[in-house]
């Protein structure tokens, strides 16, 4: 009989993510379907590095991302962001790894991109510095447990105008690659 639901094996607890994406018009709930998702005219290019800092045997991980990215396409910008990442890592079959994660933090940017500028104008914001809220899934197959293939929302947010006065900053679903070393 099959287990399902048993832990995969350990990696190492450091990983870099390379992700690009498209930013969307809508607010987070709609950008979550990236297929769906109504797209601006900008592009977001990144690099995070993770450290986890705790792993349970039932393979739920804490840790810290931070990451640089380049927003692109009507102007451009620079993104630098940090927060705590959790995650928790299921083999639910022989073939793949299924890892949930999320990223909860700060992102700053040099220059507000066209969505953003607009919200801000709508909300007298200021959207140089919002939350940082990614939610992702990655994809791992035992075969090669050091990569995973992630899917991610990029999510800028004052959160309901605690941050700089604004309420939705910018979305953007990516894909990407994270490596394990």
């Amino acid at each position: 009989m099959r287990q399902y639901f048993v832990p995969a094996p350990l990696h190492s607890p450091n990983s870099f993510l390379v992700f690009g994406g498209g930013l969307t018009e809508g607010n987070m709930g709609q950008s979550a379907i990236p297929f769906s998702a109504s797209h601006t005219d900008n592009y977001v290019v990144g690099l995070a590095f993770e450290r986890e800092f705790f792993r349970s045997q039932k393979e739920t991980a804490v840790g810290a991302q931070i990451g640089v990215a380049d927003r692109f396409g009507d102007g451009n910008s620079g993104e630098f962001w940090g927060g705590i990442h959790l995650q928790a890592t299921m083999r639910i079959s022989d073939v793949v790894y299924i890892t949930p994660g999320i990223t909860i933090g700060l992102s700053a940017v040099t220059n507000p991109i066209d969505i953003e500028r607009e919200r801000a104008i709508k909300h007298r914001g200021d959207p140089h510095l919002l939350f940082y809220f990614s939610p992702e899934i990655a994809f791992t197959l035992p075969r090669f447990p050091n990569v995973d293939l992630v899917f991610q929302l990029h999510h800028r947010s004052g959160l309901y105008e605690i941050l700089g006065h604004m309420k939705e900053g910018s979305n953007a679903g990516v894909i990407g690659l994270r490596y394990h070393f």
